[in-house]
């Protein structure tokens, strides 16, 4: 598979992404105006710094030849929700000592 069929498997802002990382040792401006194609373009004249990105799979997402990120674990928030009971009725409540 060529560069430019493995280019056009991955989203503009992906390959844009990629410029960003190299712009200082290619010396380029204006390339978050650029479209697609001409993004396309500018890699092949310097495909020697671009010719590590592999072709995307589909259904996955773009990763471009990096080494797979860890998950990072969500965190959980917990909160109480304390509502005073006067005479069957509900009056009133708090969040973490405010008032709802």
């Amino acid at each position: 598979m060529d560069l430019k069929s493995r280019l056009e498997s991955h989203p503009v802002s992906r390959l844009k992404k990629e410029i960003s990382k190299k712009a200082k040792e290619v010396n380029l401006k204006g390339y978050s105006k650029m479209k697609k194609d001409e993004v396309i373009a500018f890699m092949l004249k310097h495909k020697e710094k671009f010719n590590y990105i592999k072709a995307r799979e589909l259904g996955k997402k773009s990763t471009l030849g990096d080494e797979p990120k860890e998950e990072k674990e969500k965190k959980k928030i917990k909160f109480k929700v304390k509502r005073r009971v006067k005479g069957g009725k509900v009056t009133g409540g708090s969040v973490d000592g405010k008032k709802i």
